[in-house]
C-alpha cells in the first residue's frame, strides 16, 4: 500500500498494490507428476502459457522423490514468490521381512494418494517375489497385506502402486530339520526316518503332516507335541532290495518345502 500526491493538488489518496504471483507449499504423491503455477525448478527456468482467462498457468514435470524449491516469477511485473514442493513415495512402510517358514506372516504396506496423504479403502498393491505375483487391497487407513507362503530362502520383494516401484529384502528361515541326517541300519531290518519341525524362536510345532519319500514311495506322518515326525520302514519287499554298503537318498517334504539325507545299509 502506497500514498499519492497528485501534482498541482494537495489530496492524499491510498492506493493497494496486489500481489501478482500466488503459489503454495505443496505435498504430491503423483510419482513426479505435479501441477503448479508458472514454476522455476532446482534452477531451470521453464516458460509456461497461459491457458485460461483466470491467470493460471499449469505445468506437468516428472521429479524424483525429495524435496525442492518452486519460484514462481510474474514475467511482466517480475514478482517472485517461493514455496516448498514436497514428491513423496507412492508407497511407504514398505520394510525389510524376515519369517519362518510357513507361519502364515503377511507383508504389509501403505499406499499413498496424489495429496500425499494415506489413500482409502479398495486400491490395489501389486507384489512380485519370486516370480510369484500377489494382490493387496488396501483398507480404510491405506494398509495393503499379502500372506507370503514361500520356501526358505532369500528374496527381494518388488511393489508396485500407480506407475511407481520399489523393493525390500524377504528372508524364509529354515523350520525343518532331520533327526538324523545319515541313517544307519543293517540290511533287512526296518528303517526309522525322522524329521522336526521347529520355529527360530524354539517352539516345537504340533499336527504338521511330514512326506517322506525313499526309495520312489510316500510315507507320511503327523508332528507330535516335540515337532517330531516319525515313520518305519519294514517291508522287506524294499528292504531286500537295499545293499551292504551302498547309500540311498530319503526326503522329507513339508508343504513344498524339502530336505534330503541319506541312509546308509551297514556291512
Amino acid at each position: 500500500m502506497c500514498g499519492a500526491v497528485y501534482f498541482g493538488g494537495s489530496s492524499f489518496s491510498l492506493i493497494t498494490i496486489k500481489d501478482t504471483v500466488f503459489s503454495r507449499n505443496s505435498a504430491d504423491g503423483r510419482f513426479g507428476v505435479i501441477n503448479f503455477n508458472n514454476p522455476v525448478n532446482d534452477c531451470n527456468l521453464i516458460n509456461v502459457t497461459f491457458k485460461d482467462n483466470k491467470g493460471v498457468a499449469r505445468l506437468q514435470a516428472k521429479l524424483d522423490v525429495g524435496n525442492y524449491e518452486v519460484t514462481s516469477i510474474n514475467p511482466v511485473t517480475g514478482q517472485k514468490v517461493v514455496k516448498n514442493l514436497t514428491i513423496v513415495k507412492r508407497i511407504v512402510e514398505n520394510k525389510d521381512v524376515t519369517m519362518d517358514f510357513d507361519d502364515g506372516t503377511y507383508v504389509v504396506v501403505r499406499a499413498i494418494d496424489d495429496d500425499g496423504t494415506p489413500v482409502g479403502a479398495g486400491e490395489v498393491v501389486s507384489l512380485k517375489v519370486n516370480g510369484i505375483s500377489y494382490v493387496g487391497v488396501t483398507n480404510n487407513n491405506g494398509y495393503a497385506k499379502v500372506k507370503i507362503n514361500l520356501n526358505p530362502k532369500k528374496y527381494t520383494m518388488t511393489f508396485q502402486y500407480r506407475g511407481y516401484k520399489t523393493t525390500s529384502k524377504l528372508v524364509v528361515k529354515q523350520t525343518m530339520k532331520l533327526v538324523k541326517k545319515t541313517v544307519k541300519v543293517k540290511k533287512g531290518k526296518k528303517i526309522v526316518l525322522k524329521a522336526k519341525v521347529k520355529l527360530s524362536n524354539g517352539k516345537a510345532v504340533k499336527g504338521k503332516v511330514i512326506k517322506f519319500k525313499f526309495k520312489g514311495k510316500y510315507y507320511k506322518a503327523k508332528t507330535n507335541k516335540k515337532g517330531i515326525a516319525k515313520v518305519t520302514i519294514k517291508k522287506k519287499s524294499v528292504l531286500k532290495k537295499l545293499k551292504k554298503g551302498k547309500k540311498y537318498k530319503y526326503t522329507a517334504i513339508y508343504n513344498k518345502n524339502k530336505v534330503s539325507g541319506k541312509v546308509k545299509i551297514k556291512k
